[in-house]
């Protein structure tokens, strides 16, 4: 990282600035900054104002979002938690969700992806992706038995999935994932339907 980013340290903005910028970040990447990665980060600085932001050209961006999450340990800005109201939201979309694939069965799956999931192949895959996330749930962090999930790019790309295209989930949050990949939460909630998970309250 240090040979990318190898500028010169720049002047921390200000508090404020920093948290309307954090804010404007958790809007705009669709999640909270601890997931953020390093494109995400980047994309971040660009909401900086003038002159701020031209300070940051080739600045380490991970030092930049280790700033962002100071803002929460210092209480500018509050965590990123779900609302009580989204939660119910989205178990009544997952619901809904479920409902809809139980009268459709499998006629929703490929034949080409019905086949590949009964390989042995996929199931190498599997298990090493489950390796590679220590046998947690990659959205709540159970140890529960674990499925993986093929995301939308990885659907497209059967049988030569890179790891970033597979998530490890467990029964409770597959659905969850599932609907995520379909746009279900969009056409239902809304375009910012998956945002709305982040509460500033």
């Amino acid at each position: 990282m240090s040979v990318l980013f190898n500028g010169a340290s720049p002047e921390k903005p200000p508090k404020e600035v920093m948290a309307e910028v954090l804010l404007d970040g958790r809007k705009l990447i669709g999640r909270g900054e601890d997931d953020w990665n390093t494109a995400d980060t980047c994309r971040v600085i660009e909401l900086l104002p003038e002159p701020y932001k031209s300070e940051f050209t080739g600045f380490d961006p991970v030092i930049f979002k280790n700033w962002m999450q100071r803002l929460r340990k210092d209480k500018v800005v509050p965590k990123v938690k779900p609302t009580k109201n989204f939660v119910e939201k989205v178990e009544k979309w997952v619901r809904d969700f479920e409902k809809q694939r139980e009268r459709l069965g499998d006629d929703h799956l490929s034949e080409d992806y019905k086949s590949y999931i009964q390989s042995d192949e996929w199931r190498r895959k599997s298990r090493e992706h489950k390796e590679r996330c220590n046998w947690k749930c990659q959205l709540c962090n159970a140890s529960t038995p674990l499925e993986t999930h093929h995301t939308a790019e990885g659907y497209r790309n059967l049988g030569i999935e890179e790891p970033w295209h597979l998530i490890a989930v467990c029964k409770r949050c597959h659905p969850i994932a599932d609907a995520l990949r379909s746009g279900w939460f969009e056409k239902h909630g809304g375009e910012n339907a998956s945002y709305t998970l982040f509460d500033e309250g």
